[in-house]
């Protein structure tokens, strides 16, 4: 449900420092909100301080939020540290997969054949490294 930014009631958080939220808004603002802001019955945050931040920087009146059932502040603070803690960033080697997909998708199609066959060449290379040359 959308619901105005000015009616979520944001009481005191864990959370202080939103930090950089410049990739957050340009995401918001090329694809909308992905995950949708946790509030309770009474429109208080539970979480996502820094999308609603980011909308208030991007002059958004509304936001798409997500309704819990959460009784008591223990159930709230147990719900925010849910959604900023128990969570995994990519790995070193998932980013650099992500950034090579995402250059090869947004590539023109002769960019693509190049970087496909530059792929192909690797992959030959480590497979003819592992099978003749020997560890020495």
């Amino acid at each position: 449900m959308k619901l105005k930014i000015d009616d979520i009631i944001i009481r005191e958080r864990i959370r202080e420092d939103v930090g950089d939220i410049s990739l957050l808004k340009e995401s918001m603002s090329q694809r909308g909100i992905i995950n949708p802001v946790v509030i309770d019955r009474n429109n208080t945050l539970i979480a996502g301080y820094r999308r609603i931040s980011a909308a208030r920087e991007l002059g958004w009146d509304t936001i798409e939020c997500r309704v819990v059932d959460a009784p008591t502040d223990l159930d709230k603070i147990m719900l925010e540290a849910d959604e900023n803690i128990d969570r995994k960033d990519f790995t070193a080697g998932e980013l650099k997969k992500y950034r090579d997909r995402k250059e090869y998708l947004a590539a023109g199609t002769m960019k693509r054949i190049k970087l496909k066959l530059a792929m192909l060449l690797k992959t030959i290379k480590e497979w003819f490294r592992r099978t003749f040359i020997k560890k020495q």
